[in-house]
């Protein structure tokens, strides 16, 4: 992969999703409460936090899961919850953006 005739990648596919250093996390609750006192509790662990019914999107970085998911377990009512790695689109997007300048400079 280039960017402005530098190689910012030179690897499999496989390789670019273990590059990316992000991890989304949905937890859902029948607990509305404890899913406001889980988002008030990882303010400054999350990257990002989207509510939606019932649930919180959470995107974090992969060396804070461990203790993102202690948090959840121990505020929230868990009905579901779901782990994962993020797709093709938003590690090549993370890659241009951590290269000096990004695509657009």
């Amino acid at each position: 992969m280039l960017n402005k005739g530098k190689i910012i990648y030179d690897g499999s596919k496989e390789g670019l999703t273990v590059q990316s250093n992000m991890r989304f996390v949905r937890v859902t609750s029948l607990n509305f409460a404890s899913l406001k006192k889980l988002r008030s509790k990882i303010e400054g662990l999350a990257v990002n936090i989207e509510e939606s019914e019932g649930s919180l999107d959470i995107t974090v970085l992969k060396d804070n899961l461990g203790i993102l998911l202690n948090d959840i377990s121990s505020v929230v009512d868990i009905y579901d919850l779901t782990v994962q790695k993020p797709d093709l689109e938003n590690v090549l997007l993370d890659i241009f953006d951590q290269t000096a300048g990004g695509i657009g400079s």
